[in-house]
């Protein structure tokens, strides 16, 4: 080969292209090596979620299943009107009026006159809520017994049962349907 001015001519220009490749060889990444990558990545993402669901049915189902029933449901307490306490004519001295919320209010209609008699009722303290006398006969935080007079001799027959209504409410709380009821039991009248 001469040099000079035709050299130039014998010349043969001529452009490699090289691809990268992890494996060294070329086309590596845009034929089988990236089906395998994407199908050990793919897998391996399923296999999470499968321990994950795994977890969460198997292994935890019992305590995710009972925190869905508890957001699910609800127990509202049926407050039992108390007993009316009469005079030796059979006139009232007491009415219990009713009260949103399945409560009601004890009035007395002769306060003045016989509150040394029939006596007065208050709610209980929780010391008291926490003795074995009060926890055993199912009284809770904001029942209302008698304390002294009428209202504290009958309290037994004069207090009633309490129910109980089991709802199934939605997420915003409103009750959709009553899956079951124990009715409340009015107290007795006593003359």
């Amino acid at each position: 080969m001469k040099f000079g001015s035709s050299f130039s001519e014998n010349l043969t220009v001529e452009r490699k292209r090289e691809r990268w490749s992890a494996k060294g060889g070329p086309g590596w990444w845009s034929g089988s090596g990236r089906f395998l990558l994407f199908t050990i990545l793919f897998l391996s993402v399923m296999f999470i979620l499968f321990l994950r669901l795994f977890d969460l049915t198997i292994i935890n189902g019992y305590q995710y299943r009972e925190l869905s029933d508890s957001n699910r449901t609800r127990e509202i307490i049926r407050h039992a009107p108390r007993g009316i306490l009469y005079d030796r004519t059979g006139k009232p001295l007491v009415e219990n009026t009713p009260l949103e919320g399945y409560r009601y209010r004890r009035t007395y209609l002769y306060s003045e006159s016989t509150a040394h008699v029939v006596g007065y009722m208050n709610e209980l303290t929780p010391l008291e809520l926490a003795s074995e006398f009060y926890s055993l006969r199912g009284y809770r935080m904001g029942d209302q017994i008698g304390r002294v007079g009428a209202e504290d001799v009958f309290e037994d027959t004069l207090r009633g049962r309490d129910g109980k209504e089991l709802v199934e409410v939605d997420a915003t709380g409103n009750i959709l349907r009553t899956i079951g009821r124990d009715p409340e039991l009015a107290g007795e009248t006593q003359n």
